[in-house]
């Protein structure tokens, strides 16, 4: 599979991850929503740090899917990305982690909160639900979650970063010569004359000349 396809795949997988994620959150605020009502006495609304919680959990599972999704495309396929090709794929992925797309909407669910009580015709005031705890928390959460993630799924793509640098290679070369495959239990072996070789000639170059 070349660069390019790659990337396209890596896409299409991500933002069906994010797709997951997001309804799998969005059926949960639902049914928030669906708990904001009165009872004759008071208005009845869910804990707003467990409202809060929903989203941060939905930073979680993109981490934890992005992750998985990265290692089964590239295993599968064998690839890796030059340094160009990652740059672009960690731009990808950053857009999921921007803490702009989560911030706001604890806020809009309160303001649905408005609305309902509204239709009822009675006051709703934020202040005795502790709206106030819940929203620095979420913030702090968000902040974090966002960083940890985008961290974390970074840390995996760069597993199959390919190194463009001449040399790279060459440096361990030499083993090629001393490890060989045998027909053994373990799948292959030392070619000891080989090294041998390798060990006698570099005590030979550290020698000092009398």
């Amino acid at each position: 599979m070349n660069e390019i396809s790659v990337i396209d795949l890596l896409k299409t997988k991500l933002a069906l991850v994010d797709r997951d994620c997001e309804g799998e959150a969005q059926a949960l605020i639902n049914e928030f929503h669906g708990q904001v009502r009165y009872d004759g006495a008071q208005l009845r609304v869910p804990p707003f740090q467990e409202v809060a919680n929903v989203w941060l959990r939905a930073i979680y599972c993109k981490e934890q899917r992005f992750n998985a999704e990265i290692a089964h495309i590239f295993e599968a396929s064998n690839s890796f990305l030059p340094a160009d090709r990652m740059e672009e794929a960690k731009k990808v992925i950053a857009r999921y982690f921007e803490e702009e797309r989560y911030l706001g909407r604890l806020e809009r669910f309160v303001e649905g909160v408005h609305r309902k009580a509204a239709s009822y015709g009675i006051p709703f005031d934020p202040r005795l639900y502790r709206l106030d705890l819940a929203t620095a928390a979420f913030t702090a959460g968000v902040k974090n979650g966002s960083r940890r993630g985008l961290a974390a799924v970074s840390a995996e793509l760069t597993l199959y970063a390919r190194s463009d640098k001449p040399n790279s290679a060459g440096r361990f070369a030499w083993l090629s010569e001393v490890i060989e495959l045998k027909p053994n239990f373990m799948g292959l072996g030392l070619n000891l004359n080989a090294l041998l070789k390798k060990a006698w000639g570099a005590r030979n170059r550290t020698r000092p000349n009398k």
